[in-house]
């Protein structure tokens, strides 16, 4: 079951799917998909479609003759779901339904629509077929909506399994600020006695209890804002210049060269929906879905000034990008050749600047053919001056590229990787 569902996978990501209507929806990505899973659609007795509900219909019910059946809402691809999740979760609410699915084909969004919660608050799992991994994906959907786990009832648990944890980790995640703004405010003598002793390391003097409690109340005034813990970055964001991690995956957890990562890329650097879907050659729907995940399902803030968004990151998470961004991207690129394949898939408007240099031309066409680019990308701010195209430069050449020089004239001629033999 799972390898052919895997096969399967990869073609959808492979495929650009945005003029399917909801009847090409439901044939060419939901019933396959549920066919991998085990579901026998000439069975009604395994998907029954339009079920019959108080009046009105669901498009399918799996397993509809048992305790154990599932709700099915289909819409078409990249259909907005947000309007669509209060009527199928009062469907399942009123059939007694444990588990309840809501899903354009490429995003599947996961309920338990019998939990004691407000209705927005049931949603408990998000599948992104474009955004996550081939492996993730298989995974969560045999868990939760397999013939084989849903007849024995082990899908319920594997949901709530995950409801669970999301429900943990967001209780400690609210409390954890709290607890330190509340230490900070009243601490007690075990902290005053640690930063007492830490400070006479430092330095060979220990200041009294008092004088602890007065710099710890002072620290307090002068914050903008309540003291909080630096937030830990969410497990499924990936650091590929960490051991143990994909080193094929961006500092978000998309597959570098695909147009998640490309979104990714123009995101960072500040862009437009409309921006966006043209220059990944998409549809303006995939570009808001895109950027509904990563708030969503990544924890990572977009901002909207305008009509452009763009990713907000703290000090410690852009140095982590940076980090990332380069390794992940470079570390794949053995020679100049792999470099210049890079440069020509890469939409990030730095990389534009870069291709400009595959050939040699002078810092004032540099810049001005940059002024050019900004006129189709009129959210990207930077290099308006040779200083900074300069500088770029420069940081380029402490990491590996090497150009040849000829007066005002510059011309990127190699690669050597850092580390490299």
């Amino acid at each position: 079951m799972g390898s052919g569902l895997l096969e399967f996978l990869k073609k959808i990501q492979a495929k650009q799917l945005g003029n399917l209507d909801e009847i090409s929806t439901k044939q060419t990505i939901i019933l396959p998909i549920l066919g991998h899973l085990g579901w026998d659609q000439s069975e009604l007795d395994e998907i029954y479609p339009e079920y019959g509900v108080g009046g009105q219909r669901v498009d399918y019910a799996i397993n509809c003759k048992s305790d154990n059946k599932v709700f099915i809402e289909a819409k078409r691809v990249n259909e907005d779901l947000d309007n669509h999740q209060r009527q199928l979760l009062n469907y399942a609410f009123s059939e007694g339904v444990k588990l309840a699915i809501l899903t354009n084909g490429t995003t599947w969004w996961f309920y338990l629509p019998l939990q004691p919660v407000k209705w927005e608050q049931r949603k408990f799992y998000a599948i992104e077929i474009y955004n996550q991994t081939i492996e993730e994906i298989e995974k969560k959907l045999l868990d939760l909506i397999s013939k084989e786990n849903v007849a024995s009832g082990q899908y319920f648990q594997n949901a709530e399994k995950i409801y669970r944890s999301k429900l943990k980790t967001k209780r400690i995640e609210e409390t954890m600020p709290k607890v330190w703004e509340r230490i900070i405010k009243e601490p007690d003598e075990s902290l005053v006695d640690l930063i007492a002793e830490a400070t006479e390391r430092s330095c060979g003097y220990r200041p009294d209890m008092d004088k602890v409690k007065s710099f710890l109340a002072d620290y307090l005034k002068k914050s903008e804002k309540p003291v909080y813990v630096p937030s830990v970055p969410k497990k499924d964001l990936a650091k590929p210049y960490e051991k143990g991690r994909r080193k094929d995956l961006n500092y978000f957890g998309h597959k570098i060269g695909t147009q998640a990562a490309m979104v990714d890329d123009l995101l960072l650097e500040g862009t437009t929906v409309r921006e966006a879907a043209r220059l990944i050659d998409s549809t303006e729907g995939r570009v808001r879905s895109h950027i509904r995940h990563l708030r969503r399902d990544k924890g990572f803030e977009v901002v909207k000034e305008g009509e452009v968004h763009k990713i907000k990151m703290d000090a410690k998470q852009y140095m982590d990008w940076q980090a990332s961004y380069h390794v992940a991207s470079l570390r794949s690129c053995k020679n100049f050749d792999d470099l210049k394949s890079f440069l020509q898939k890469s939409t990030v408007p730095t990389n534009y600047l870069d291709r400009l240099t595959l050939e040699p031309h002078t810092f004032e066409v540099l810049l001005k053919s940059m002024a050019e680019y900004r006129k189709e990308r009129p959210s990207y701010k930077d290099m308006q001056t040779i200083s900074k195209i300069r500088n770029h430069i420069q940081h380029r050449e402490k990491n590996g590229w090497i150009y040849q020089r000829d007066g005002e004239t510059i011309q990127l001629i190699d690669y050597q990787p850092i580390g490299a033999k």
